[in-house]
């Protein structure tokens, strides 16, 4: 999983091949929810970036 802030412990489990089985059977649906909230600060992230460069050209 790449990620443009710093990777959480949950989101290193997620996408480490040995916690892959440990995630899906004992966690249901974590992973999900680790991938939409990873995804969801991607995008305030990028976002917030857009905005500062946008203020930086005017």
């Amino acid at each position: 999983m790449r990620s443009e802030h710093h990777t959480t412990a949950d989101e290193f489990d997620l996408a480490s091949s040995w916690r892959r089985l440990l995630v899906s059977f004992e966690r249901a649906g974590t992973a999900k929810r680790i991938k939409v909230r990873s995804h969801r600060h991607d995008r305030r992230i990028a976002k917030t970036n857009a905005v500062r460069d946008w203020r930086d050209e005017y």
